[in-house]
């Protein structure tokens, strides 16, 4: 999801106040139903296609 896709709720809630502008809210529903089913299926996608890496490896440390 890019950038200049990004509206928040209080963005949306604004534009509707103050310019009458629903595409502001259909956005930020769109954003957040397209957030929800990426969370919804990370799992599933995680479980297809396994990463290479270790889960418990820990990053940066000396301790290898």
């Amino acid at each position: 999801m890019s950038r200049s896709y990004h509206i928040t709720k209080r963005e949306a809630a604004r534009r509707l106040a103050m310019e009458g502008d629903v595409r502001g809210v259909v956005k930020y529903a769109e954003k957040r139903n397209v957030k929800k089913a990426v969370k919804k299926y990370r799992g599933v996608y995680a479980t297809i296609h396994p990463s290479d890496k270790k889960p418990n490896k820990l990053r940066g440390s000396v301790a290898h």
